[in-house]
């Protein structure tokens, strides 16, 4: 077991560790050569002890020249302390987060593979991004909306104020009845505009009150009529997942009536204990959604981020000329994502 000083037992009990540790470690002498590799190591270099041990490792990996590991590694020397860093390493098409520790005898490096969080990230960088082209879009919309009709119906009440002052006694109480027809008008609109925006139902009543709501007046001006299902719905959710439902249903809706040339929409509501299940469905033209680019539609990008927000799942089955089936689940109960990470603000509030 040992020569005295229990050097070879201290030996194997590092050695030991150093395989059941879930990083790569490995370990470089002066001139750059592998004297230890472990077995985590050759699973993230895609390649075993045998082809690397005794060899150097920029001759191995010449890819590595002149890259961050280079670069740290020779820092780490110079300085004679730990660096530690990320780093994208293009031939293995995979993010490291490396550890560099200098050591009397060379380098000892700790890394393991990254990638799945780096991708994480960039999703959410690229969900933030498109929160925020979604929020900005809006704001154009309420702007227009604020310029056109409200603004519009404001100019028209101020210009009956003032003739008030340069009529007739006699003309004003018609002037008047004029401006108080054109505050009833500015009522209306900006309670249609309040409701468009966010029906206050939703947060009253619940969402199948709402979406009842939503399409008594969405026939009238689209011509599709709205079959509507549900199947334990009628009672309230959480709130990020009432307002994702309603959106997604709308926006649903909204893309029948553009594109699809359906004469009827079929709604589908139901619920369990775990989640809330959406469907929107016509046999309108349909199309190929392998055929869409990522992005390339804000309705279904927006109903896409809805469903990731919550840690939900969208599933669109279509085909051209036969229809679209646009089904969305929705999770319910303590596990949502958007409980966990603080989301229901994003999700549409």
């Amino acid at each position: 077991m040992s020569d005295g000083d229990g050097r070879p037992a201290e030996a194997a009990r590092v050695t030991d560790i150093l395989e059941s540790i879930t990083d790569a470690f490995l370990a470089l002498d002066r001139d750059g050569r592998f004297t230890y590799v472990n077995r985590q190591a050759e699973i993230a270099l895609r390649k075993t002890r045998a082809e690397l041990l005794g060899h150097n490792v920029w001759e191995k990996f010449p890819e590595s020249v002149g890259t961050p590991f280079q670069r740290n590694y020779e820092a780490a020397r110079a300085a004679g302390e730990v660096v530690h860093y990320e780093e994208y390493y293009g031939p293995l098409k995979a993010w490291f987060e490396v550890h560099i520790y200098p050591a009397p005898e060379g380098h000892f490096v700790y890394f393991r593979d990254v990638t799945g969080r780096k991708m994480a990230e960039e999703r959410l960088r690229a969900l933030t991004h498109r929160l925020l082209e979604v929020q900005e879009q809006e704001r154009r919309h309420l702007a227009r909306e604020l310029h056109d009709e409200v603004g519009e119906v404001l100019t028209g009440l101020n210009f009956a104020l003032q003739a008030c002052a340069c009529v007739p006694a006699e003309e004003v109480p018609a002037r008047l009845a004029q401006a108080q027809e054109l505050v009833r008008d500015l009522s209306s609109r900006v309670r249609d505009l309040s409701l468009r925006l966010r029906p206050t139902m939703l947060d009253d009543l619940g969402l199948v009150p709402a979406l009842l709501w939503l399409f008594e007046r969405y026939t009238a001006p689209t011509g599709v009529r709205v079959s509507f299902e549900h199947d334990g719905a009628g009672r309230r959710f959480p709130a990020d997942v009432e307002t994702a439902a309603y959106r997604i249903v709308q926006e649903a809706l909204t893309n029948v009536a553009r594109h699809a040339r359906a004469a009827e929409a079929v709604v589908r509501l139901w619920a369990d204990a775990a989640a809330l299940g959406v469907q929107v469905e016509d046999e309108g033209s349909g199309f190929d959604p392998a055929s869409v680019p990522p992005g390339a539609t804000g309705g279904l990008s927006g109903m896409q981020e809805r469903v990731t927000l919550l840690g939900g799942r969208l599933e669109i089955a279509s085909r051209p000329g036969g229809g679209t089936r646009l089904t969305a689940e929705l999770p319910l109960g303590s596990g949502r994502k958007g409980e966990a990470d603080g989301t229901d603000a994003a999700a549409g509030r």
